[in-house]
Order: C-alpha cells, then sequence, then structure tokens
C-alpha cells in the first residue's frame, strides 16, 4: 500500500511540472509573437563602388527591388543593378512576404584617365625642409581619389600618406605615386619624382639656400634682339672632318687661344662670380700643346752661355671655329629637340649660351632648369612661339618656381624661389641673330651646367 502511494506521488508531482512549464509559456507567449516570424532579407553586400557600366545581381528570391536614384543606378525586377553616371543612391530590397526591408548604399565613379604631376619631378632637398607632392586626377568623378605614395628608399626621403616628403640623409631616391582608382583596362596609373637631398652647407650655383635670400629681378632687355656683338665662341668644338652623325654635340674639351683676329677673350672658362662673368683658364693648362718640348743641348764648358735648340711649333688638334662654322657641323635629326648648344661671349666678356633648336622635331620635351622641369608634348616651334610672343608669370604649384615677364621686349626671368637664383632667357621661332635654320633660346651667362632641353 505504501510501495502504490509513493507511485502516485511521483505521477503527481510530474503531472504538476508540466502544468507550471505550460503555464509559464503561455504566460510568455505574448511578449515573444516574432519569434516565428520573418527575418529581412539577407543582402551579400550591404555597400557597393562601381565603375560607370558595371553591373552586379543581387541573390535574393521573392523580393521587390528599387533605386533612389535611377539615373545614377538603375536596377530590375530581377535584382541586376546597372551604374549609370557618378554618384550616390540606395537599392532598396524589399520581402514579398512580410514586406521587410534592407538597404544598400551605392557609390558610382568613372574610370581614372591620366595622373598629371603639377609640382617639380626632381626635388632638391636640404635638411629641415619638405616638398608637398600636388596631382590633379582626370576625370572629375573617378571613383577612388585617394593616391598611394612610397619611397623607393625610405633611409633617404620618406613620404607621408599626403603626398609630404622628408628628407632622411644625403643620396637620391624616386618616390612613386599611384591611383587607387583603375583606368578601363582595369589598371593603375603612376608617376615619379626623384629626390636629391643635400647636406645642409652644399650650394646649389654658388647660393645658400638655407637663408632664402630675396631675389632681384631685372627688366633685362630681349637677349636675342640685343646680341652686342656675341659671336666669340668660348666652348670649344672640334672641328669635323665631315658631317658629324645625329649623335654629334658640341662637347666643351679645352683648346688652344684664339686667333690674334678675335678678341682678347680665353676659349677655356669656367663659370665666374655673381654678375655672370668667366674666369678664364690659360689654355696651356688645358693638355692641348705641344706633346713634347726637347731637352736643350748641353754647349761644351768653353762656351760661357749654354745655348738652347728652340721649341718646335706643334699644331694644335682643335682649334676655335667661328659661329658659321659651328653652324654647318649641326645635323641633327628628326628625333633631336636640340640641335647643338654653346657658350659666346662679346668684347666686353659678358657670356651667354645658345641652344639652337630642331624645327623639324614634334614629340615630348622638357626644359630642366637646375633639377625644375618644364615638359609639354607637340611641334617645338609652339613651345618658341609662346616663348617668343607670350607674357605674364606663373608660379608652379610648390611655389618653388615662377616664370615672368612684362612686356614683349624682355626677357623671360625664371626665379628658383627657394635658391634665391634668377636665369634670364628668351627665344625665337627663327635665328635671325646668326641666320642658322633652327630656331633658338638664348640664356643669359654660362648655363650649360644648369639648363638642360632635351626630348622627355
Amino acid at each position: 500500500m505504501a510501495h502504490i502511494t509513493c507511485c502516485k506521488n511521483s505521477i503527481i508531482k510530474k503531472i504538476i511540472a508540466c502544468c507550471i512549464i505550460l503555464v509559464l509559456v503561455c504566460v510568455d507567449m505574448p511578449y515573444n509573437t516574432d519569434i516565428h516570424a520573418a527575418s529581412k532579407p539577407k543582402l551579400a553586400k550591404k555597400k557597393l563602388n562601381m565603375y560607370v557600366g558595371e553591373s552586379y545581381k543581387f541573390k535574393n528570391k521573392g523580393c521587390k527591388f528599387s533605386s533612389s536614384d535611377k539615373k545614377v543606378v538603375s536596377v530590375n525586377t530581377k535584382g541586376k543593378v546597372k551604374a549609370k553616371k557618378p554618384g550616390n543612391a540606395k537599392i532598396t530590397v524589399k520581402s514579398k512576404k512580410n514586406g521587410k526591408k534592407s538597404i544598400c548604399n551605392v557609390k558610382v565613379g568613372r574610370y581614372i584617365k591620366s595622373l598629371t604631376l603639377n609640382s617639380a619631378n626632381v626635388v632638391t632637398l636640404k635638411p629641415g625642409q619638405t616638398s608637398q607632392i600636388r596631382l590633379t586626377i582626370a576625370p572629375s568623378g573617378v571613383l577612388y581619389s585617394d593616391i598611394i605614395y612610397n619611397s623607393s628608399d625610405v633611409n633617404i626621403a620618406t613620404v607621408s600618406s599626403t603626398g609630404l616628403i622628408t628628407p632622411v640623409s644625403v643620396g637620391i631616391t624616386e618616390i612613386t605615386a599611384t591611383s587607387k582608382a583603375v583606368n578601363s583596362k582595369k589598371k593603375t596609373i603612376s608617376t615619379k619624382i626623384t629626390v636629391v637631398v643635400m647636406n645642409a652647407t652644399d650650394n646649389i650655383q654658388g647660393t645658400v639656400n638655407s637663408t632664402n635670400p630675396p631675389i632681384v629681378v631685372e627688366d633685362k632687355p630681349d637677349l636675342i634682339d640685343t646680341q652686342d656683338g656675341f659671336d666669340i665662341i668660348v666652348t670649344p668644338v672640334v672641328i669635323p672632318t665631315r658631317k658629324p652623325s645625329p649623335e654629334y654635340t658640341a662637347t666643351p674639351t679645352p683648346f688652344e687661344d684664339s686667333p690674334s683676329s678675335t678678341p682678347d677673350v680665353s676659349p677655356s672658362s669656367t663659370p665666374g662670380a655673381t654678375d655672370g662673368g668667366v674666369t678664364p683658364t690659360p689654355a696651356a693648362t688645358s693638355g692641348t700643346g705641344p706633346t713634347s718640348v726637347p731637352s736643350p743641348t748641353n754647349v761644351p764648358t768653353a762656351e760661357p752661355t749654354p745655348s738652347f735648340t728652340p721649341v718646335p711649333t706643334v699644331e694644335p688638334t682643335q682649334r676655335p671655329v667661328t659661329m658659321q662654322e659651328y653652324i654647318d657641323s649641326l645635323n641633327p635629326s628628326d628625333n633631336d629637340v636640340l640641335a647643338g648648344s654653346i657658350v659666346v661671349a662679346n668684347a666686353f666678356g659678358k657670356y651667354r649660351t645658345l641652344y639652337f633648336i630642331n624645327k623639324n622635331y614634334t614629340g615630348n620635351m622638357k626644359v630642366a632648369v637646375d633639377g625644375y622641369s618644364y615638359a609639354t608634348n607637340g611641334n617645338v616651334t609652339e613651345f618658341l612661339d609662346k616663348l617668343q610672343n607670350d607674357t605674364g608669370g606663373v608660379t608652379n604649384s610648390a611655389e618653388t618656381v615662377k616664370v615672368s615677364r612684362r612686356k614683349r621686349g624682355d626677357a623671360w626671368a625664371i626665379q628658383l624661389l627657394k635658391e634665391g637664383i634668377v636665369y634670364y632667357i628668351s627665344g625665337s621661332v627663327n635665328d635671325k641673330t646668326y641666320g642658322s635654320p633652327y630656331g633658338i633660346i638664348t640664356a643669359d651667362g654660362d648655363t650649360l651646367e644648369h639648363i638642360n632641353i632635351c626630348e622627355q
């Protein structure tokens, strides 16, 4: 009997426990009615970056699709999205069963076509100086406007994520700027900047640039129209025995003194003081004079005075040339932008550099002044025409170089703002001064070491 009572009690306890659980569930149900409700549509991507013309397909079934701006991005009934023009829009994915919605944010942009460097492509820095890289991305509305910068040697110079170059130690390195956006061929575009880091005590063109001295700019008359007898060649040129090959260039090798018919200006020279002059160097040190001098012949001791054999006259291997001889020696190919360049002087010891430009050249050309360069693409006569006729002034975006002239009768002043240096140049499509068949650019002083005109 006791055993039966025990079993009943066990059954009763189980029944009571089930009732309690049932009551608890029933009480809780009104507060959890969405447990069995359908959730929002799940999207594989909640954010899309798309180039104009690209497509994307949502894989959600049983949903309706809509775009907040059909001009930027369209979507059809099957969830296929098409990017149409730069901008931002939202794609709404709505469940047909329960009306729940999910949103996908879409950004549409163009492919990149060009990455143009507005600042100098060669930067010279000293400790404590910095340089900001400035670029232009075309067209507007590219999908990604970010630029990725890298230095080939961070021990020489570093570059920040915004393009600020900082020198570290003396040397030369290269900075590469690469677009994050790609072009229509799915490739990025890059440009390079050469960085030259110098010691704090190094000078450029004899001027200490750490103090940033004020620049005095003169209104110089046109260097081509006022030649003042600049026809004495002081940069030596070997007289060719035949027409030189297209690779021929005038090489500054010392030669013997000029004939007596020319003013007394030594042909071998080095840049002089701030007036742009040149300190003559005696030709005897050039090594182009007599190759041997015989020893004096001993006279018998009976003679009171020794007698010497005269030194034989030896013809120099090189000699000065006239302007016409130099012009006739030039023979550039159509692929050479520069036909030749020489330094000339007048009777007063003033120096100028002549750059004879090949008017048949068409293509990429570059004019570099102490590492700062200007590049253009086209016919070289168009560049010379602008140099001859334009006026005004412009400063590059890095604020390191300013080029200006006030009127056509003046020479152009090229100011290197950090170095405190000014170069003066003039240009003409036709060389009327020397009658050559070339265009001409004339620079004040001896600038062969500092101005370079070449194909890019």
